[in-house]
């Protein structure tokens, strides 16, 4: 019983430090641009908000639109390891959760041809959050759905950043 509970605590310690070298990375990336304050501003609203709404505000902050692309995306996957750590606890320790997610799975077995690609158009639209959530419950291995999702969300942010600037380039032309 102790190997499993340290196995837990490790994998948390892990995931919660994933998350804040992500979170720290998006700030020397804010401060190498010399605008700490709104890359803040930008990680706190990724982080909250989801990526989608954080590549607009990035638009609207002025930030370049590959700094601010890769800032939203770094707030945005700050805290997926540790939600995935959480989803891995609850199945292993709370049967009732195991068995309910059992119906859901059978449902997912149409599914298993694409995997977690069917992540990568969802993403836009459901957010990596509960995408996160959604593979881990329908069985599909973390690394694979991590990377549909990081693929989900790196073409919409970065169309919404290089669309966003890009309009408002052209919008102050006139």
């Amino acid at each position: 019983m102790v190997r499993t509970t340290d196995s837990h605590g490790r994998r948390l310690a892990i995931a919660i430090l994933v998350g804040v070298l992500c979170l720290l990375a998006a700030a020397c990336l804010s401060a190498c641009i010399h605008r700490l304050r709104a890359g803040l501003s930008l990680t706190g609203t990724a982080l909250i908000f989801e990526a989608q709404p954080g590549a607009v505000a990035a638009v609207a902050l002025g930030f370049p639109p590959r700094s601010g692309a890769a800032i939203v995306m770094l707030a945005n996957l700050a805290p997926l390891p540790f939600l995935s750590t959480g989803l891995s606890e609850l199945m292993a320790r709370w049967p009732w959760a195991r068995r309910k997610l059992q119906r859901a799975r059978r449902w997912a077995d149409r599914f298993k041809r694409w995997g977690p690609l069917i992540f990568v158009p969802l993403v836009p639209v459901i957010g990596a959050y509960t995408a996160t959530w959604v593979g881990q419950s329908l069985g599909f291995r973390a690394e694979r759905t991590f990377g549909a999702i990081l693929i989900g969300m790196a073409w919409s942010v970065l169309v919404i950043t290089y669309g966003g600037h890009w309009l408002t380039q052209f919008v102050g032309r006139f």
